[in-house]
């Protein structure tokens, strides 16, 4: 039985900011940035806006989180990470 590669782009999939995605292969998930993003002037009582962490709520093995920008909207979306 062969091991399937799964890329699932989470969010900010051609937006700036939010930018999230998961590869998984087998059992091992990484997942690859947790942005944020800041919300526009129309958006009021909204503090920021980060990926929906929902698909990955079930799965039971982040083997890693990869974080390929040192910058507050690279790497802010990390609270919403399943306990």
């Amino acid at each position: 039985m062969s091991t399937t590669l799964k890329i699932v782009p989470l969010g900010g999939l051609g937006e700036i900011g939010k930018n999230m995605m998961s590869v998984e292969y087998g059992r091992n998930i990484l997942v690859i940035d947790a942005g944020i993003m800041f919300p526009e002037g129309d958006m009021l009582g909204v503090d920021y806006i980060i990926p929906d962490w929902e698909y990955l709520r079930d799965k039971k093995t982040i083997s890693n989180i990869a974080l390929n920008e040192p910058m507050i909207k690279g790497m802010a979306g990390n609270p919403g990470l399943p306990n």
